[in-house]
């Protein structure tokens, strides 16, 4: 059974109704919006009406909570708020509250339940209503529309973290949907409909590409400097703005990139080049040492991993993984000297 299953730092199980005091303080430690926040009675709303829906993520006390629901295929139009029993084939994402102390368990509640979705109805996939994270502050003078918004993250023009969170997952976006959310005042009551399709393999590593617009877009935010306009103007960042930057990177893009790269970047535009050399690796460092760590059960750094105390059986199942994730050959020889970080 272990070959099979990961071991996580924390374990995931279905929310109880004697969940609801945690899942109340959950939702404000994770610092929810206006716009999304629930009440007390629609947080107990959602454990009524889908029993089976709400999953939480816990080690010494919550850490996550996901909140799904399932409808019919054909059910049209889909409410924020669903007010009807869990009924039907495809699943829809409610919310997802996360601590932010604890990178990450987001990430894995969302393809914790998309997972169980492809296995129990693929076919029928998964949507939700998520939300534009920066429309507001972005369009400006402007008024540029939300359509117009997300065709340039689509185009990968800008990247919104909020539907990033989704479409580099491989959802696809359906459209706006007017007044789902009234409350929102910053989207201006809008929902933006998402939807994933199921019915094959999630995306692997190596196909997750890094656009230099979308990279160029984040840095431009971080750093509050305009990348062409101000490309003559030398970087003046310390290094404890450095290892905060390198940190906030290595999470945004899943790269790796050191802090002597960065402190070479004297201009905007040398460390947009520094980012993406990292980026556009075929399968960057971090990534293979991510992959290993689910792979191999192991919590390292660059500490050698333990691949020595694998039988015959497990490094041909680990070839077999590492060959369908990156696209390599490793020889059975070979595999016991894999290191973090090391291909």
């Amino acid at each position: 059974m272990n070959q099979h299953v990961k071991r996580w730092p924390y374990r995931i199980r279905l929310a109880e109704e004697s969940d609801l005091d945690a899942l109340e303080t959950l939702q404000r430690k994770a610092e929810v919006g206006p716009a999304l926040k629930a009440s007390r009675k629609t947080l107990a709303q959602r454990l009524r009406l889908a029993a089976d829906g709400t999953f939480v993520a816990e080690s010494e006390g919550l850490l996550g909570a996901i909140y799904t629901t399932h409808l019919e295929s054909d059910a049209e139009p889909i409410s924020a708020e669903p007010m009807v029993p869990s009924k039907g084939e495809m699943l829809q994402i409610i919310a997802l509250h996360a601590l932010p102390q604890a990178p990450g368990v987001g990430a894995m509640l969302r393809d914790f339940v998309l997972q169980l979705q492809r296995v129990g109805h693929g076919g029928a996939g998964a949507v939700g209503l998520s939300r534009c994270g920066e429309w507001s502050s972005r369009r400006g003078n402007a008024q540029m529309s939300m359509e117009d918004y997300i065709r340039k993250h689509q185009s990968g023009e800008i990247s919104d973290k909020v539907l990033a969170f989704h479409t580099t997952r491989g959802a696809h976006i359906s459209g706006v949907v007017p007044n789902a959310r009234p409350k929102d005042v910053e989207n201006q009551g809008a929902a933006v409909m998402i939807h994933y399709d199921l019915s094959s393999d999630p995306p692997r590593h190596q196909d997750m590409q890094v656009c230099t617009a979308e990279v160029a877009s984040y840095l431009q935010s971080e750093l509050q400097i305009d990348m062409e306009a101000n490309d003559v103007t030398p970087l003046h960042l310390d290094s404890l703005e450095l290892a905060q930057l390198q940190r906030r990177l290595e999470h945004r893009f899943a790269i790796h990139i050191s802090l002597n790269e960065l402190l070479d970047c004297q201009r905007p535009s040398q460390l947009l080049e520094a980012v993406m050399r990292s980026a556009t690796s075929r399968a960057s460092d971090l990534q293979v040492q991510n992959f290993l760590k689910e792979m191999l059960n192991e919590a390292c750094d660059d500490h050698e991993f333990l691949c020595e105390n694998l039988d015959s059986l497990d490094l041909a199942r680990l070839q077999s993984a590492v060959r369908r994730e990156f696209d390599v050959d490793l020889t059975l020889e070979e595999l016991p000297r894999i290191r973090a970080g090391h291909q």
